[in-house]
């Protein structure tokens, strides 16, 4: 399962800490916000995978990098 313990972005005033925190920014995203998503480029570097994305937000194209962090487990621990 997984259980992502910090999550930051630019739009967030701050980082979302803990399960719950994270669960709650999930769910409040997820159901429309986006009109399309496309993940269009992928990179590994050690611990870190960058994802760039592009897509269709409130009638605007927007994109931008998501970068995931693994633990030593190999689970992603932050985003």
């Amino acid at each position: 399962m997984l259980q992502i313990q910090l999550f930051d972005a630019s739009v967030l005033n701050g980082p979302c800490v803990g399960v719950e925190t994270n669960a709650a920014f999930f769910a409040a995203t997820a159901g429309g916000m986006y009109e399309t998503i496309e993940f269009t480029h992928e990179t590994t570097n050690g611990m870190k995978m960058y994802l760039e994305w592009q897509g269709k937000a409130f009638r605007k194209y927007v994109s931008g990098t998501t970068i995931l962090t693994r633990n030593n487990e190999g689970l992603i621990e932050n985003i």
